[in-house]
């Protein structure tokens, strides 16, 4: 039914309302009722629609518990009404963030599946574009995914065990408790084919700026994803040690894994107790107590016949669990170095080291100060590392 206000005989104001509606002023009188406190019963018999007859309790009651004071009207909600939100409003933000904190445990969770999601669920149509901008908003980025193992009950309360064990201990228990933290590692030579060599040098670097439309471009392609499958003429095995005093070598082996033999032949020619006199001067009283992880040849019957007589007992770690060994933190670090001078060397000009070659510059580089400072920082992160797994009740930390 139409309402006009008119001024002489020109038309100022229209507006449609429906019949059984409640205009301007009975709207009014509802609100003014309602704050003389009477009984909504009371005010439903007092109000009139547009037809001057009782007007219909839902209409009445909208306007009874809508009307803003503070707006001066009824606040009408379109949730039901087959409307489209054009942006992300405060709810479909948070059930965004929400539907992506769920999704992203069970798949692989994008802007495209988010977008999806939130049309088959909420019937809402946002695009992709927007989805990303409010991601990044609230701290989300594009970034590789962290590739951390995942353990089981038994493993985790195994290691749980483990780290509760050491973070209790002060920094001078540890230094008394744990001597040094040993293991191997299979270090890798560029090949000498120019272009085997430049994919080699740049394994590792998963990102760059560059635009959409060079994702194939030749000039800023490499990378090998089997860049560690690497033949054994190509592989520099090295068995080694770290402890608060820095790093030592243990041995050079010949095959990538250390065999029984060769452990054996290494603690005949003393080059065990050897690095634990360096990285433990001064102290000659007590068992000495080796940081490490199940192999077998540690385990053999020469092996622990020989630690019986040199006082030399093994502290293994939970069984996958290179995070609790601080030395492959370090193998880390020098597998990075060694990378950087083989870029260099690319980049310079220079042609590829052969073995010999490279041998000793790892033997240099492990010598350098720098590498004994880093295996100093390397082996004191370990009472922090075993706190964060304690904190996390045995998951993986981020070492």
């Amino acid at each position: 039914m139409p309402l006009t206000l008119c001024h002489s005989t020109m038309v100022q104001i229209t507006e449609v309302v429906n019949a059984r509606g409640l205009d301007f002023q009975n709207q009014r009188k509802v609100m003014h009722l309602r704050a003389q406190s009477l009984p909504f019963s009371e005010i439903a018999q007092r109000v009139r629609n547009l037809k001057g007859k009782k007007s219909c309790e839902d209409v009445v009651r909208r306007v009874h518990n809508k009307f803003s004071s503070k707006k001066g009207r009824v606040v009408y909600r379109y949730s039901r009404c087959g409307r489209k939100p054009w942006k992300i409003t405060k709810a479909i933000g948070k059930y965004i963030l929400q539907r992506l904190r769920q999704l992203r445990k069970k798949t692989v969770c994008t802007s495209v599946s988010l977008q999806a999601v939130l049309y088959k669920e909420k019937s809402v149509h946002i695009s992709t574009a927007a989805i990303r901008k409010h991601l990044a908003k609230n701290g989300y980025h594009w970034l590789p995914r962290a590739q951390k193992r995942k353990y089981g009950a038994a493993a985790r309360a195994a290691r749980l065990a483990f780290a509760t064990r050491i973070s209790r201990m002060s920094d001078a228990a540890l230094r008394q408790h744990v001597s040094l933290a040993m293991d191997g590692v299979v270090l890798t030579i560029a090949p000498p084919d120019p272009v085997d060599r430049q994919n080699y040098c740049l394994h590792g670097e998963t990102h760059m700026w560059r635009t959409r439309t060079e994702a194939a471009s030749p000039e800023l392609s490499g990378g090998d994803p089997y860049a560690d499958q690497v033949t054994l003429a190509r592989a520099l095995p090295l068995w080694g040690a770290i402890s608060p005093a820095g790093f030592r070598a243990v041995i050079f082996h010949k095959n990538k894994k250390l065999s029984t033999q060769e452990w054996k032949d290494a603690l005949k020619a003393g080059k065990l107790m050897t690095a634990i006199q360096e990285l433990q001067p001064g102290r000659h009283s007590g068992a000495r107590r080796l940081l490490c992880d199940n192999e077998r040849f540690l385990m053999a019957r020469d092996s622990r016949e020989y630690y019986s007589k040199k006082n030399v007992q093994l502290l293994q770690i939970p069984a996958r669990s290179p995070d609790l060994n601080p030395i492959e933190s370090f193998w880390g670090w020098l597998r990075k170095q060694l990378r950087l001078r083989d870029l260099q060397d690319l980049r310079s000009g220079r042609p590829a080291l052969g073995k010999t070659a490279c041998k000793a510059r790892v033997q240099a580089l492990l010598r350098s100060r720098k590498a004994q400072d880093v295996a100093k920082a390397k082996f004191s992160n370990l009472r922090r590392v075993c706190k964060e797994v304690v904190q996390k009740k045995g998951a993986a930390s981020r070492c």
